[in-house]
């Protein structure tokens, strides 16, 4: 109909598609705990958007039994798609730094498997939930920050990665792609996960250590005991959702 509508009248067309451009826009919002994404892309922008979560979305789930409904793969394909970009170090720098998101805790919340207190802080969306806070903190980097009783800076530690790189590359040559049953995501798009996490004296070892890519590593940070962990004959683990009692 646009095509034939374009054809009649060229010049109103133009009139549209100056006033589509106009209307493009990208608003994002935090909302309880979510972060509220609002916008039109113009037709360039969105054919770019969907054919990068389409190819996110297709092999992330080869072979794998996937209960995500269509909304939830294009969020976590999104999310995906902003991991590879800021692991890719072709964005620009800010502040003398490559581009990266900061979370501040104490090392109380970050070992407190309860209620949430409050001092888990993520940049530019607020608090977090503990159990995002592990997650995030099974493969990154750390610097220890020491206070005073007065919430006084003492002592700055340097950055420290959890995961050493010798360790990841042995993890990597060992998986070769993520350890949830049946995912095909490869071990340059997964995260390392710590099987019993470092917070409660876990070891940054290989034998405690798989790969998981994005969205199988919040799965099991999220589902807790609905996820199954088996030990695989190779010294790896293998993941899986537990169906039934």
């Amino acid at each position: 109909m646009r095509y034939l509508l374009a054809e009649l009248d060229p010049d109103a067309d133009a009139e549209k598609a100056v006033d589509r451009y106009e209307r493009r826009g990208l608003d994002i919002h935090e909302s309880d705990g979510f972060v509220s994404v609002r916008g039109y892309l113009d037709s360039d922008a969105g054919a770019k958007l969907r054919a990068a979560l389409e190819a996110i979305i297709t092999p992330a789930v080869a072979g794998d039994r996937d209960e995500r409904t269509a909304a939830q793969k294009r969020a976590d394909a999104l999310g995906e798609i902003c991991d590879r970009a800021l692991r890719g170090g072709q964005l620009p720098s800010s502040g003398g730094h490559k581009p990266q998101i900061q979370v501040t805790c104490t090392l109380s919340e970050l070992r407190n498997a309860g209620t949430l207190t409050g001092q888990a802080i993520i940049d530019r969306v607020g608090v977090i939930d503990p159990e995002t806070l592990r997650r995030i903190a099974c493969d990154c980097n750390i610097t220890r920050i020491i206070l005073g009783l007065q919430g006084e800076i003492l002592d700055v530690g340097r950055s420290t990665r959890v995961v050493p790189v010798a360790i990841r590359r042995a993890v990597t040559v060992r998986d070769m792609r993520c350890s949830w049953e049946g995912c095909e995501m490869p071990a340059e798009y997964s995260d390392i996960h710590h099987v019993r996490h470092w917070a409660f004296d876990g070891e940054t070892k290989e034998p405690n250590l798989a790969l998981a890519c994005g969205h199988h590593h919040t799965a099991i940070h999220a589902l807790g005991d609905q996820v199954e962990t088996l030990r695989r004959p190779d010294g790896g683990w293998t993941f899986r959702k537990r169906h039934g009692p």
